[in-house]
């Protein structure tokens, strides 16, 4: 994996360490995610252009699990993933993630205690 961003978030109690990658495709990259995950104590993964429909969502990541995602039903590739540590505690936006239209903007989102994290997968189009 390259040209990911990462942002360490501080405070007086607590850090997170997101990051963001477009993946383009995560199909056999699993085990390359986990070991990026690990090694570099990530806790939230944002991956947009994941390329998945929702039954090909099934991984065993070591410490990270999915957190929420928007899957395309119709047309190809696209989508937004969020991976997160098994030790946050979180729920999944669903009345976010509803807000998502295919190909159009793809919203993944999760809620931690302090932060509302947002995933979005927006493709612009020239005309």
């Amino acid at each position: 994996m390259n040209k990911n961003q990462s942002i360490k978030v501080l405070n007086s109690t607590n850090s997170i360490n997101l990051v963001h990658q477009n993946i383009q495709g995560l199909m056999n990259k699993d085990l390359e995610v986990d070991l990026f995950l690990n090694c570099n104590n990530i806790d939230i993964l944002c991956l947009t252009e994941h390329w998945l429909k929702s039954h090909q969502l099934m991984f065993n990541f070591s410490n990270h699990q999915i957190g929420s995602s928007f899957n395309r039903i119709d047309a190809l590739r696209g989508g937004s993933l969020i991976l997160i540590n098994n030790n946050l505690k979180y729920k999944e936006r669903k009345d976010i993630v509803c807000l998502s239209v295919e190909r159009s903007i793809e919203i993944a989102c999760i809620e931690l205690e302090q932060f509302i994290i947002l995933c979005v997968q927006a493709p612009f189009w020239i005309v």
